[in-house]
């Protein structure tokens, strides 16, 4: 039995405790290490990362059951966007949404693979993020910048819910068609969350649907719905 088989095994015998470690780590990770500055429309390099890292992730989780491929149902669809991919990804981040790079594989209900993923966290915990952002970080240097990054995060990081939108790219004719799916569903980097968000409590897509066309339109964002 190799590594990832160990590893796999234990995971998925322990899901409800891997699941909040899992969600801290990766928490860590994009607000701590990297922080929101690296989450942004202009971050355009996360795709390519994303084709390198995620067929470990798939493989990790297709035993474990904490993270697997996922095939997205015609009732996620919101709808058909005439926009560059670059432009609309500008008018997500101006609409609170960040990049969400380890989210699962997902294809369309056609077999198309992806292009990208992003997220807008709400349901903050009232008083939570003011309180940790007010915390004087005791320790210099990089682990104190890491740390202050990470606690200015916590309103997203410990916010209950998200709003989830995967874009699809489509070419026709000299333009470009973006084939928009959405669902909501119990935040995937709070800790307090992980374990029903992997396991698909509390998912949406009827109301992922909703709140992506009320953005698309408070974006002024026009969109067919064939």
């Amino acid at each position: 039995m190799t590594l990832v088989d160990t590893t796999t095994r234990l995971i998925a015998n322990n899901l409800e405790i891997a699941a909040p470690l899992a969600a801290l780590f990766v928490s860590w990770i994009l607000y701590g290490i990297l922080g929101k500055r690296f989450l942004g429309a202009d971050d355009d390099y996360w795709p390519a990362i994303r084709n390198r890292l995620l067929p470990l992730l798939d493989r990790l989780g297709a035993t474990s059951g904490l993270y697997a491929k996922h095939q997205q149902s015609k009732a996620e669809f919101v709808g058909i966007v005439a926009m560059d991919e670059e432009a609309f990804e500008v008018e997500l981040e101006d609409a609170g949404f960040y990049r969400n790079p380890l989210a699962a594989v997902k294809r369309s209900p056609s077999g198309w693979k992806s292009d990208g993923s992003w997220a807008r966290r709400y349901g903050r915990i009232r008083g939570l993020g003011e309180f940790l952002r007010s915390i004087d970080v005791p320790v210099a240097g990089l682990i104190g910048r890491m740390l202050g990054r990470f606690l200015a995060a916590t309103g997203d990081v410990f916010a209950r819910r998200q709003l989830h939108v995967t874009i699809y790219t489509e070419q026709r004719d000299g333009s470009t068609r973006l084939h928009l799916y959405a669902h909501d569903e119990p935040n995937s980097l709070n800790p307090l969350t992980a374990w029903r968000h992997y396991v698909g409590k509390a998912w949406s897509a009827k109301k992922g649907v909703r709140k992506m066309r009320d953005v698309l339109e408070n974006q002024e964002i026009a969109y067919t719905r064939p």
